[in-house]
Parts: C-alpha cells; sequence; structure tokens
C-alpha cells in the first residue's frame, strides 16, 4: 500500500495544478468578459450621441423655422399695417408682440433641449454604472492555493491515524 504521505503529497499537487488552471481560465474569462462589456459600453455612448445630435438638429430646426414664421409675420403685419394706415403704437406693438412670441417659443425649446441633455448625461452615467457592474461581476476569485495545502494535510492526518490504528 502506498503510504499516507505519497498518497497525500501526489493529491494535493494535483489540486494545486488544478487551482492553478481554474485561475487561469477564470483570469482569461474576466478578460474577455471586461472587453464585452466595454464594448457595449461604447455601442450605448455611441447612440445616445447619435440621438443627442437628433435632438439638437431638431431643435435648431424648430427655433430657425418658428423665427422665419415670425419674420414673415412681421413683414405681413409691417405691410397690412402700412396699407391700412395705421401706425404708430398700434402697429409697433403688434410687431413686438411676434416677437415676444418668437422669442418665448425659441426659450422653450432651448429649456427643453437642456432637460434632455441632462437626461443624456444621467443615461451616460448609468451605462458607465453598469459597464462597471458588469465587469465587477466578472472578477475572478483568488486561487484557493492555501486550501487546497490544508485539505491535503488533513488527508493526511486522516490517512496516518488509519493507519497508525491499524498497525499499532
Amino acid at each position: 500500500m502506498c503510504s499516507p504521505l505519497a498518497l497525500t503529497a501526489g493529491t494535493t499537487a494535483a489540486g494545486l495544478i488544478n487551482e492553478n488552471a481554474k485561475a487561469q481560465y477564470s483570469k482569461q474569462a474576466y478578460k474577455q468578459a471586461k472587453q464585452a462589456a466595454e464594448n457595449n459600453a461604447l455601442r450605448e455612448y455611441g447612440a445616445l450621441q447619435e440621438r443627442q445630435a437628433q435632438e439638437n438638429a431638431t431643435a435648431a430646426q424648430a427655433i430657425a423655422k418658428n423665427a422665419e414664421q415670425a419674420r414673415l409675420a412681421i413683414g405681413s403685419a409691417a405691410t397690412s399695417t402700412a396699407e391700412a394706415g395705421v401706425a404708430g403704437n398700434a402697429a409697433a406693438s403688434l410687431i413686438q408682440d411676434f416677437e415676444r412670441t418668437s422669442l418665448e417659443y425659441e426659450h422653450t425649446v432651448t429649456r427643453n433641449k437642456a432637460f434632455l441633455d441632462a437626461q443624456f448625461a444621467r443615461e451616460a452615467q448609468g451605462v458607465w454604472s453598469n459597464e462597471q457592474a458588469e465587469i465587477l461581476r466578472a472578477l475572478p476569485e483568488p486561487p484557493n492555493y492555501f486550501g487546497v495545502l490544508v485539505g491535503g494535510a488533513a488527508d493526511y492526518f486522516k490517512l496516518k491515524i488509519k493507519e497508525d490504528a491499524k498497525n499499532p
């Protein structure tokens, strides 16, 4: 029969080799998971930036269209009041109303865009948080070499005690 020391030494050595192999595999799996999380975050950031650019373009287009409509309305009002013979404060008041309404609309669109920008910033923070959480979940556990050695020592003492009990 094999001595308890030889038997447990072989088992412990195999356990250490296995633990090392698991550690190497875990490191490789972590690298792949980290790369996948980073790639996913980059795609999400790109989509957010694209949506933000679209919202910027929509807001700019709305402001430009409103300004053009206000200019046309002001021109029509100025022409109509001049042809009707209306002058002074009434005509100026009408033109100021068009200008004020146009500026209020521009302010509203600008304010709403600021809210959207803040929302995009929060979503980007969420993307970053999710990326970090995925990376942390993928962190490998450190190899338990000490546990393998303690287990090997315990096995040795169990076998030694059994052998000593058989051979008093």
